[in-house]
């Protein structure tokens, strides 16, 4: 199996380019959840002011995202509406090569691998506007009630 480190990102079949920005008021949502679910793990960043640094986990969102949902959705044959159909998530690893600041814009390149028909592996390189590689994500999940 890759990781983000070693260049993940190549495997697979590409689902396209996004692009994703680290918006402040994202950014500061994404501190409150976290300061919900583990309030004493985090109490200072849930306050920090949103000039503050990117929290470690949020290149995660960019998953989310409508674009990118959509796209890992229709190749995985998942119908969020449908009953029966699961994508369950068991684990992240997030590669920097560059601090992400807020206000910002970059372009993931996400990549789909199949490592068992059960699993499913989504890698994402993220470059800056200069071409600059500045996080390497990889996220693995197990598929309930999904063609392979």
């Amino acid at each position: 199996m890759s990781t983000p480190e070693s260049g993940g990102a190549g495997d697979g079949r590409e689902l396209g380019r996004f692009v994703v920005r680290t918006a402040p008021e994202r950014i500061a949502a994404f501190r409150a959840s976290i300061a919900a679910i583990f309030p004493a793990a985090a109490p200072e960043s849930a306050a920090a002011p949103v000039e503050a640094a990117v929290p470690p986990t949020f290149p995660i969102v960019w998953l989310a995202e409508p674009e990118v949902r959509g796209a890992l959705l229709a190749a995985l044959g998942i119908d969020p509406f449908a009953g029966g159909a699961a994508l369950i998530h068991l684990e992240q690893r997030i590669a920097y090569f560059a601090p992400l600041e807020p206000g910002r814009a970059f372009e993931a390149a996400v990549r789909l691998s199949r490592p068992a028909p059960e699993r499913a592996t989504v890698s994402v390189e993220v470059r800056d506007a200069e071409g600059s590689i500045a996080v390497r994500l990889a996220s693995e999940f197990l598929l309930r009630g999904a063609e392979p």
